[in-house]
This record gives C-alpha cells, structure tokens and sequence, in this order.
C-alpha cells in the first residue's frame, strides 16, 4: 500500500487503504443495482 499511497498521492497509507475501500464498495453497489452476476463478466 505504501506504493500505491505514493503512486496516487495519498498522504499516508490509511489514506490509500479507505479509498480502495470506497472504490470497492461503489463497485458492489453497482454490480446490486444491475443484479449483475460473476458470470456476466466471463463466457
């Protein structure tokens, strides 16, 4: 994380750490609202 913290500018690691996160619970918000499936992104 302390690369990715630095890569994207985040002050420290925690910062980067609650924004992925964030990222990954809009994510699955998304994928609920659609009523998409792990399926629908592989044949």
């Amino acid at each position: 994380m302390k690369q990715v913290a630095g890569r994207f500018g985040y002050k420290s690691e925690r910062s980067a750490t609650v924004q992925k996160y964030k990222c990954l619970e809009k994510i699955r918000e998304e994928i609920k609202q659609k009523s998409l499936h792990y399926e629908d992104f592989f044949e």
